[in-house]
């Protein structure tokens, strides 16, 4: 089960704390997927004038301020599932579980929910990403597992924290629940964590290195699965984890003061044979992605880390065949 803990700590943050119209309707459109709004329609004026923040507490500065919400009275209004008579509140935590807004801006940067509340200007767009468990599902007929159970949950847990004790985890699984073990949507799962910070790439790296190891047995290629949902429409996502890292920008939260966490987590997938030329639903491989990220952003950390680790490796090669001459030239 994904610990998506996005209301609660929305919930933690001060009532006054200032939301986009954008912010609110990622929220909306996360309680109400899969049947997603295209803005706001359908939140009564009266209350988003409720929820209205004065202007003087804008921290964007316009001709015409635009408009801010309270997030404690967002989070306090009811659901459009509760308006129809339906019981909202528990469909709405279950969609929640796996559902992860992420907003971007005009440099094409994007940002989880939490860290784009500490952006000086507004994001210029949205989208929904819903991320599967990171178990494939069962055959028709079976029954789904418990991604709740002490032992699934005892597994992901020691992947996060403890990698150690991830093998001894893993043998408490039936074989064939860990058989439909995900690694790519597990990675995708823990990026959107916001507490995932650039020191835990680390943690990270060192999981997949277990799971690629012959006790465990996952492959480094294999394709995880997700939807997108922006603007009422629902894309089918394929990717690797290739594909997941290497589309990762300088603006990243990943990357802010230190990238020794992501050099390792790029490291490690070259290291086990990552395959940069598989590509993903959009027909782009890995290395295609880091491109469009280099084109955008002037810099792809991801070819960055590949130009070096090549360079180092010559280096490596010329003095082990004795060719200090053009190793001294590198």
């Amino acid at each position: 089960m994904l610990q998506n803990d996005l209301l609660q700590r929305l919930a933690a943050l001060p009532a006054d704390t200032p939301l986009s119209a954008a912010h609110v309707t990622a929220l909306h459109h996360a309680r109400l997927a899969p049947d997603p709004l295209s803005a706001l329609k359908g939140v009564p004026a009266d209350r988003l004038d409720a929820w209205r923040l004065p202007a003087e507490t804008h921290t964007v500065h316009a001709a015409e301020p635009l408009p801010r919400f309270r997030l404690g009275a967002v989070l306090a209004g009811p659901t459009h599932a509760d308006e129809d008579g339906r019981d909202g509140d528990l469909d709405a935590a279950a969609r929640l579980r796996t559902a992860f807004p992420l907003f971007t801006y005009a440099d094409g940067a994007e940002d989880d929910f939490l860290t784009s509340l500490r952006h000086a200007e507004d994001p210029v767009g949205f989208r929904i990403l819903r991320i599967p468990a990171p178990f494939d599902l069962p055959e028709a007929g079976r029954a789904a597992p418990d991604v709740q159970g002490p032992d699934i949950q005892a597994f992901l847990g020691a992947l996060r924290s403890d990698p150690d004790a991830a093998v001894a985890a893993a043998q408490r699984l039936p074989p064939p629940l860990l058989a439909g073990f995900n690694a790519a949507n597990w990675l995708l799962a823990e990026m959107a964590r916001p507490q995932l910070k650039s020191a835990d790439l680390h943690q990270v790296a060192e999981s997949l290195s277990l799971l690629a190891d012959d006790d465990l047995g996952q492959g480094i290629n294999v394709y995880g699965h997700a939807e997108s949902l922006q603007g009422g429409l629902v894309t089918r996502l394929s990717f690797t984890m290739a594909h997941l890292v290497a589309g990762l920008t300088q603006t990243s939260r990943f990357l802010d003061g230190s990238s020794t966490g992501y050099a390792a987590l790029v490291t490690t997938l070259i290291k086990l044979g990552a395959d940069f030329a598989l590509e993903n639903n959009e027909g782009q491989n890995a290395m295609q992605v880091a491109t469009a990220v280099r084109h955008r952003h002037v810099s792809s950390p991801f070819l960055n880390l590949i130009d070096k680790f090549l360079l180092v490796q010559q280096l490596d090669d010329m003095l082990l065949h004795g060719d200090d001459e053009n190793a001294d030239k590198i």
